[in-house]
């Protein structure tokens, strides 16, 4: 917010006049949904986190792949290390057998 803040106090008059109409036309809003949906896009195509311990890391990069699910539902799970697939696969047993 404090880089906001600095643009807007950095703003001379007809600036913060264009803004505010565009704030009240919903010009912005539609420019920040716009802006968070292509960053979101471009960090699930070449980033995902380990489902066990959150390490980021490039899909390009993982060591371990998982995909797993039922015929129509199919999920895709990638891990950085075997300990993490290890854990995943023993947690996903014990739901498993929880459910019978």
């Amino acid at each position: 917010m404090n880089k906001l803040l600095n643009i807007i106090q950095s703003m001379d008059y007809p600036e913060l006049k264009s803004l505010q109409k565009d704030l009240y036309c919903g010009n912005m809003s539609l420019a920040i949904k716009s802006k968070i949906k292509h960053l979101e896009k471009n960090k699930s195509d070449n980033q995902s986190l380990c489902p066990v311990c959150g390490t980021e890391m490039e899909s390009t990069k993982s060591k371990f792949t998982l995909i797993f699910g039922t015929t129509g539902f199919k999920k895709k799970a990638i891990f950085c290390e075997i300990d993490c697939l290890q854990f995943f696969i023993s947690q996903l047993k014990e739901t498993e057998i929880k459910r019978w």
